[in-house]
């Protein structure tokens, strides 16, 4: 006979209860879900608040050094990052594409290495197997994947850059509007803090 006391083990919940349970377990599942499929959203937002962060930052030490006002201090600092990462690409671009050079040079010496040694051999082995069944479409699907991660590259980039600049230019009024969404006591310490 079992026992259906409620602080025993075999008690029953009632059908309303365990319903709602399990609507309440769908319901944190679902939300898992949507986070899990809008993280790129998420992870674009908050690169474009750090660098409007830095933006603000900078630009508010350029508009008190050069007595500008504030969208063109933020465009001066836009434009000194854009020039100073064009100059870091370019010179390291020299460096890197000796490097690629060296270690085309030093192709064949390392394959001859690798010939002498058992693993190595193996492997050698496997990537020609494998690099001899290249197909003209797996060869094309490569190229547009490459293709489509530069241009999803650099469509993240622009979001980033246009939300960093949208807060850096208008700051004010989403900070008030962050402050507004707080209870009314605790808004002068919310605003001191952002």
């Amino acid at each position: 006979m079992e026992d259906s006391r409620p602080g025993s083990a075999t008690a029953r919940l009632p059908l309303r209860d365990y319903v709602q349970r399990v609507l309440v377990t769908l319901m944190i599942l679902a939300l898992a879900y949507f986070l899990w499929q809008v993280r790129d959203a998420f992870l674009l937002l908050f690169g474009g608040i750090v660098l409007a962060t830095i933006l603000v930052r900078l630009s508010h030490y350029a508009s008190k050094i050069c007595k500008m006002k504030r969208i063109w201090a933020v465009l001066l600092v836009v434009l000194l990052l854009l020039l100073l990462f064009a100059g870091a690409i370019l010179m390291l671009f020299p460096m890197m594409s000796g490097e690629f050079t060296r270690l085309s040079e030093a192709a064949p010496g390392i394959r001859a290495s690798l010939e002498q040694n058992r693993i190595g051999a193996a492997v050698l082995e496997r990537l020609q197997e494998s690099s001899g069944s290249v197909q003209w479409g797996s060869f094309f699907s490569q190229v547009t994947g490459v293709a489509s991660g530069l241009f999803n590259f650099l469509t993240s980039m622009f979001v980033i850059l246009f939300i960093a600049l949208f807060l850096a230019v208008k700051s004010g009024w989403y900070v008030r509007g962050v402050v507004n969404s707080f209870p009314k006591p605790r808004r002068e310490r919310v605003g001191r803090i952002m």
